[in-house]
């Protein structure tokens, strides 16, 4: 073999192998975005299915007998009530409802328009006077994630606290009601665009 045949064959070698790059770059592309759909959209049937039963509690408390959830719904429904068109005209993304008692957490959502991952909240602390929270998770419509903030919601009805503005999403958190067994808290979404 000459030199000419032998740096055709490596330039034909750089070819196939930047053809070979190129497809296997375009494929971990493509099945990535698969992947993320998939996940998208069983995140979006689950969203679809707790929005359909309004009353769904969400929470890390296997052991919650229906009794209990009953109880937490009336709760909660009491706290919201009056206050219902109110919390729908402030949070344009939809709100969820958080009872916190001295041990576990429960969302009821209500018309959420964003993925949340309600499982990655977590209670830091509670006192007399105002509760530490890691709020949720949560993909906006962008497929832009965010992570939940710490916030510490003083235990006095009306007060709120906006933790984070993230693009044009505001997350705010507000007492809706306090007793010595637990409190309701809104966890709102607001598109400050709106």
């Amino acid at each position: 073999m000459n030199p000419e045949n032998l740096l055709r064959l490596s330039q034909i070698a750089i070819a196939v192998g930047l053809i070979i790059s190129a497809l296997g770059g375009y494929g971990a592309y493509h099945f990535k975005r698969l992947i993320e759909h998939g996940d998208q959209n069983r995140q979006e049937y689950r969203l679809s299915e707790i929005d359909s039963k309004l009353d769904k509690i969400i929470t890390q408390n296997k052991l919650i007998s229906d009794t209990q959830k009953q109880e937490i719904i009336r709760t909660v429904k009491q706290a919201e009530k009056g206050q219902l068109e109110n919390l729908k005209n402030k949070y344009s993304l939809g709100y969820a409802l958080l009872y916190i008692d001295k041990e576990s957490w429960y969302f009821i959502p209500r018309n959420i328009e964003l993925n949340v991952n309600w499982f990655s909240t977590k209670i830091i602390s509670q006192s007399k006077d105002e509760i530490t929270i890691l709020l949720p998770d949560f993909i906006d419509k962008r497929q832009n994630r965010f992570i939940g903030n710490t916030v510490s919601i003083p235990r006095v009805v009306g007060s709120s606290i906006s933790p984070f503005l993230i693009g044009t999403i505001k997350v705010v958190t507000e007492c809706l009601d306090t007793t010595d067994e637990g409190a309701t808290i809104v966890v709102g979404f607001q598109n400050i665009k709106d």
